[in-house]
């Protein structure tokens, strides 16, 4: 026969604070809704892996889909903390989630004597070397616009390069361009 030892706490221990992690999991399940007569209500869990100093450690953030994408729902707020909020009348795949790196902020509650280990915030992780890369870049073109006071804009975009980033100028129109 073989004996179990059940752990003396099955619930991870992380301290308040910012840890970088994965985003492992995402499962829609149907749960009871207690405000609404148990009526069913969709549930979107979202399993992060994150890096703490005693090593790997999973958590689970919990947020109620909400069909009206109410902007004050905690579902709206995830996703536009992520980087990931559609526009209206554009459809999102939750499991686009998966794989993306975030950096999640920890914050405990403690309730009747019980500690409970909460995601209080995700947000999207860029690299430091990618980061670090663009800084450099745009301290080139900052240098290249002191010295030179008859620059080419082609110049500056040939400098920085087209590494994928939309600042919002996607919908200037070239008028050089048919």
């Amino acid at each position: 026969m073989v004996i179990k030892i059940r752990p003396v706490s099955s619930a991870p221990v992380v301290a308040d604070g910012t840890y970088p992690g994965k985003i492992v999991s995402v499962d829609f399940k149907s749960e009871p809704n207690k405000f609404n007569n148990n009526e069913p209500q969709e549930v979107i869990y979202t399993e992060v892996s994150i890096k703490t100093p005693e090593g790997p450690v999973k958590l689970r953030k919990r947020v109620t889909y909400v069909e009206s994408w109410s902007e004050k729902s905690n579902m709206f707020k995830v996703l536009s903390d992520l980087d990931c909020l559609p526009e209206p009348g554009e459809g999102f795949d939750f499991n686009d989630l998966l794989g993306m790196n975030v950096t999640v902020a920890v914050k405990n509650n403690t309730q009747d004597g019980k500690t409970y280990v909460n995601i209080d915030q995700m947000l999207p992780r860029v690299a430091k070397r990618e980061v670090h890369t663009r800084e450099r870049k745009i301290q080139k073109v900052e240098k290249k616009l002191e010295d030179d006071s008859d620059f080419d804009f082609g110049d500056i975009i040939d400098e920085v390069g087209d590494d994928g980033d939309s600042s919002g100028d996607d919908d200037v129109e070239n008028e050089d361009e048919d």
